[in-house]
C-alpha cells in the first residue's frame, strides 16, 4: 500500500491537470519526460469485470434483442459496488449520449424485465451481487448515466475488463500520441517538453493508421472533430480547412459522406484547373451500394491536379472507406468482400500512371485496397500472400509510433498463419518458410518494444518456434 501511494505522489510530481485548449480539461508535463518513462500509474477507479461464460450465456439473450454485448451491458451495473465518495468520483467524469444510450432508454422496461430475470441468477455465477442488480433497476436514469460514462471513458484492460481511471481519463486524443497506456500504466512514446499537454490516441491502432477522413469518421462515436497537429497538416494539404463537429453526425458513414462532400467542393473547378494549366478532377458519386465500384472506378482515366491527388484516392475507395469504419471497435481488420490481389495491384498501377507517385499520396490508397483482400481466411493457401501484401502497404504508409502496434500485430498473424498452414509440423517447413515465420516473430516484437506495447508472449512464442525447428 505504501508502495503505492509513493507511485502516486511519484507520478503527481510529473504531470498535473489542467484547462485544454477547446478540449475541457487534460493532462500536461509538470517536468521534461524522456522516451518511454512511466509517467502516470494508477489504480481503477472502477473495474467491470468481464463476466464469466456460463453467466453470459444468460446474458446473451437480452444483449442480443437490445444489439449489444453482454459484458457492455451489465459493465454499468460495477458503480453500485463502489463506496459514495468513488461513485461521486465516477458521476464528475465527462460522459457523453450515443445512439447506444437512446436506445437504453427506448428499451428501459425490456432491460428492467431482463436484469430482473438475471439477478436471479447472480448470486451463482456472479460477478455482479443481486444488490448491484437491484439498485440498477431502481435507479435506472444513474444506470444510464454511468453507461454514458463508460462510453466516453472506458478503457479496455489486458484481461478483458473494463476499466475508469479518475486521472487518466483526462488524458485527450491525437492521431500521432505522445503517450501510450497499458491498463494503469502511462509511458511516454516520444521525449515530451515541460508544459506540453499528454496525448494518447482513442482509436484502435488499426484505425489510426487510416488516413483523414476516415479517421474522422471513426471517431464520430466521441461526438468530435480531432484538431490534432497531423489532422491539421492533413487537412491543409487536402485544402477542406478546419473540420467542425455536426448535429448531422449520427453515423460514422453520415461523417465520412459529409467530409467527401467537403473534400470534392474543395477540388479546383476547370476554369481554376485550366488557369493551373491542368485537367480538373472528375467528380465521383458520393454513394454507392456496390462496393466492386472501387476497383471499376480504377478502370477509368483519372485526371489529377496537383492538389487533387489525396482527393483521388479518397473518391476511388468511398465505398471501401465507409465499409473500413463501420465498426469502429474491432481491433482486427475489417473482412470485406470484392476485390481481389489482382485488383490490389491494378489499382496500384493506375494511380501511378495518373501520376500519384509519391508514396504519402497513394499509399493511403494501397493501405484501403490491401486490407480489404483479408476477408480470405489466414487458413487458405492465398491467405498468407494477401496479408503479405497488405504488410508492404503498411510499410510504405508514414505511420505514428502508435499505429506501428497494428504492424506488429500483423506481423504476427503472419508467422501464426506460416506456422500452422495445414497442420504441418514446422520442422518439415522449407528453410524459406522458416525464415519468414522468424523474421516476422522478430518484426512484430522490435515493433512492440518500440510502443512500449506487451510483448513477453511473442517472445514466448518465438521461442517455442525455434525449439521445434
Amino acid at each position: 500500500m505504501a508502495a503505492a501511494n509513493d507511485q502516486h505522489q511519484q507520478s503527481q510530481q510529473l504531470v498535473c491537470m489542467q484547462a485544454a485548449d477547446g478540449k475541457g480539461l487534460g493532462l500536461f508535463a509538470c517536468v521534461r519526460l524522456s522516451r518511454g518513462q512511466l509517467v502516470l500509474e494508477e489504480q481503477p477507479l472502477m473495474r467491470a469485470p468481464l463476466v464469466s461464460p456460463r453467466f453470459a450465456e444468460h446474458a446473451e439473450a437480452l444483449a442480443d434483442s437490445l444489439d449489444w454485448d453482454a459484458h457492455e451491458m451489465l459493465s454499468p451495473l460495477a458503480y453500485w459496488s463502489l463506496t459514495p465518495e468513488d461513485q461521486q468520483k465516477v458521476l464528475a467524469l465527462h460522459s457523453r449520449k450515443t445512439q447506444q444510450s437512446l436506445s437504453v432508454e427506448q428499451m428501459k422496461s425490456k432491460l428492467l424485465a431482463g436484469f430482473a430475470e438475471l439477478k436471479q441468477r447472480a448470486p451463482e455465477f456472479g460477478p455482479y451481487s443481486k444488490a448491484c442488480f437491484e439498485q440498477g433497476m431502481q435507479d435506472f436514469a444513474t444506470y444510464v448515466r454511468v453507461f454514458e460514462i463508460l462510453c466516453a471513458n472506458g478503457r479496455e484492460q489486458s484481461n478483458g475488463d473494463t476499466a475508469l481511471f479518475e486521472r487518466a481519463c483526462r488524458i485527450n486524443s491525437s492521431c500521432d500520441p505522445n503517450c501510450v497506456q497499458v491498463d494503469g500504466r502511462l509511458r511516454a512514446l516520444t521525449s515530451i517538453a515541460k508544459g506540453a499537454e499528454l496525448t494518447v490516441c482513442y482509436l484502435s491502432p488499426f484505425h489510426s493508421t487510416l488516413p483523414l477522413l476516415a479517421r474522422q469518421a471513426a471517431l464520430h462515436n466521441w461526438s468530435f472533430m480531432c484538431k490534432c497537429t497531423r489532422c491539421e497538416r492533413e487537412a491543409t494539404t487536402l485544402g477542406i480547412g478546419v473540420i467542425e463537429h455536426s448535429a448531422d453526425d449520427d453515423s460514422a458513414s453520415a461523417v465520412l459522406t459529409r467530409l467527401v462532400g467537403r473534400l470534392q467542393e474543395a477540388q479546383p473547378t476547370q476554369a481554376e484547373a485550366k488557369d493551373e494549366g491542368e485537367p480538373a478532377l472528375h467528380k465521383r458519386p458520393r454513394h454507392s451500394s456496390d462496393r466492386n465500384a472501387v476497383a471499376v472506378q480504377a478502370q477509368n482515366n483519372i485526371p489529377l491536379t496537383k492538389f487533387s491527388k489525396e482527393a483521388a484516392a479518397y473518391q476511388i475507395c468511398f465505398d471501401l472507406l465507409s465499409s473500413l469504419i463501420s465498426d469502429t471497435s474491432d481491433e482486427d481488420m475489417p473482412q470485406i468482400s470484392g476485390l481481389s490481389l489482382h485488383d490490389l495491384e491494378g489499382v496500384q498501377a493506375k494511380l501511378a500512371s495518373a501520376g500519384v507517385s509519391d508514396k504519402s499520396h497513394w499509399a493511403h490508397c494501397l493501405t484501403l485496397l490491401a486490407s480489404a483482400l483479408l476477408h480470405v481466411s489466414l487458413d487458405d493457401d492465398e491467405g498468407p500472400q494477401y496479408l503479405q501484401a497488405y504488410i508492404s502497404a503498411l510499410e510504405q504508409t508514414p505511420l505514428s509510433i502508435y499505429g506501428s502496434i497494428h504492424l506488429a500485430n500483423c506481423h504476427e498473424k503472419l508467422g501464426d498463419a506460416l506456422a500452422s498452414r495445414k497442420d504441418t509440423d514446422v520442422s518439415r517447413l522449407s528453410g524459406e518458410v522458416q525464415s519468414q515465420i522468424r523474421r516476422s516473430y522478430e518484426e512484430a516484437i522490435r515493433l512492440c518494444k518500440r510502443a512500449f506495447a506487451p510483448w513477453n508472449a511473442l517472445k514466448i512464442k518465438l521461442s517455442n518456434f525455434l525449439r521445434h525447428l
